[in-house]
């Protein structure tokens, strides 16, 4: 039996030339932060939520509602650094400091990671406990007499 050797032909692998650099600065809206900021905060076990609970404002005579991906979170952004300030509802019965804590750690690796911002700082406000809903609402006493 016959063997057949296929012939086979190689390239040179040629480096691919690397993208010409191009100086500028990057700049970045306090509200992209904050976006970033509320929506890490969403999937924190124990944190409620965020913004102060029914806060809302009149402006020009319309009552303007504290509501959006940027509620309870102001921000300062610079070109290397961010520092931030939360309001936050905890769910009763959790461990406020360890909430805080996982909050401001899972805050800053997002931002670093999408925005390329170093947090210097993040200032957490707690201004509610969120109390269970499903409790058991009181007996009405027993009538004595029947």
């Amino acid at each position: 039996m016959a063997t057949t050797k296929k012939e086979t032909t190689t390239k040179p692998i040629t480096p691919q030339a690397a993208p010409p650099v191009v100086g500028g600065k990057i700049t970045m809206e306090a509200d992209v932060v904050a976006t970033i900021a509320n929506y890490v905060a969403t999937g924190i076990k124990g944190l409620h939520s965020v913004g102060i609970p029914g806060l809302h404002f009149a402006l020009d005579g319309k009552t303007i509602f504290d509501v959006g991906p940027t509620k309870g979170v102001q921000v300062e952004v610079g070109l290397k650094q961010a520092a931030l300030d939360l309001d936050v509802v905890i769910d009763y019965g959790c461990d406020i400091q360890a909430v805080a804590n996982e909050l401001r750690t899972e805050i800053a690796k997002a931002v670093k990671q999408m925005a390329g911002r170093d947090v210097i700082e993040i200032n957490i406000g707690v201004v509610g406990i969120e109390l269970p809903t499903n409790k058991e609402a009181p007996k009405a006493p027993s009538k004595r007499v029947v």
